[in-house]
């Protein structure tokens, strides 16, 4: 698997398709590994003439650590409550925490901005789920130029909501994780069938069948805990959001757990002429019954941006 140096440390990354076709590049979500993808969710996209860039997330995956200590997860979320009237008004806004993050969500982006110069890239498409779509909105935020168009999917604006159950907390940011590999995949598939919702069995058809692959490939639960920092330090991102001029999708599951479907049309009111996307039974997940929904979706508006450019 490819990778290369920043004065970081690697960053692993994948390409799929042409390299003469427009490129698309996927941004993951909390402690995800570019394995997490659907395979079909990149094949579709390929079949559809797009050239898809994949890569671990610093703190996930085979890509560097940041070697500090993550504040607990109990103090994680009573931050997250405190965080309505935080300033998301241009790049790296301070926000009051009772935590210091390691890192920003704009080190993050300027990560993506990594991948891509190491790609000799002026730009690409980018298609931020979750966590991932945090990042790429301050990476559209930071950097427009870079941004071809923006798909946020199962994200938020900011500030980051409080979950809504201890499962759903634990599936953040698990305040006792198990020790042992049959133990931890075990939990972790928990987690993801929490988080996808009633309607699809992640352990079957979503997140969660990947759970042993990734623990086999990489297990970095405390970078898991130092994103979720950068999240919640980051706040709200709406008045940066309202100057961007550029095609953008928002894409969310009118049945998930963590973010409700609300975040999705806070985030689309927040930027100008995007297009909503609620897509029916999904949770915040990528169940294989709607990977069709999806990749239309995107390919849609990149193709449509294309036509513009």
């Amino acid at each position: 698997m490819p990778q290369f140096a920043t004065d970081r440390g690697p960053i692993h990354f994948e390409q799929y398709g042409s390299r003469a076709d427009a490129p698309l590049l996927l941004v993951n979500g909390f402690g995800q590994q570019l394995t997490h993808w659907p395979p079909s969710l990149i094949a579709g996209l390929v079949t559809a003439r797009l050239r898809v860039i994949v890569f671990d997330n610093r703190d996930a995956g085979l890509s560097f650590d940041v070697a500090a200590a993550p504040a607990n997860a109990q103090e994680l979320f009573a931050a997250d409550g405190d965080q309505a009237g935080a300033d998301g008004d241009g790049v790296g806004a301070a926000n009051e925490t009772p935590f210091t993050p390691p890192y920003r969500l704009t080190d993050m982006a300027a990560d993506t901005v990594r991948v891509l110069d190491h790609l000799g890239q002026a730009g690409a498409h980018v298609v931020g789920a979750s966590l991932g779509g945090m990042i790429a909105q301050r990476l559209a935020m930071a950097h427009p130029e870079r941004v071809f168009s923006l798909t946020s999917m199962s994200s938020t604006a900011g500030p980051m909501p409080m979950p809504a159950t201890p499962a759903l907390r634990a599936a953040l940011a698990d305040p006792a994780p198990p020790k042992g590999e049959t133990a931890t995949v075990e939990r972790a598939i928990a987690h993801a069938k929490a988080l996808g919702g009633a309607h699809h069995d992640s352990a079957a058809v979503g997140y969660g069948r990947f759970a042993r692959a990734a623990h086999a490939r990489a297990h970095r639960p405390a970078g898991q805990v130092r994103q979720l920092m950068a999240a919640i330090a980051d706040g709200d991102r709406r008045a940066g959001l309202a100057r961007l001029r550029l095609p953008a999708l928002v894409m969310h599951g009118d049945a998930d757990p963590l973010l409700p479907p609300d975040e999705a049309r806070h985030t689309a009111t927040a930027i100008p002429g995007a297009k909503l996307a609620i897509i029916p039974t999904m949770g915040h997940d990528l169940p294989e019954p709607l990977i069709d929904d999806v990749v239309a979706h995107i390919v849609a508006l990149v193709h449509g941006a294309n036509a513009r450019r």
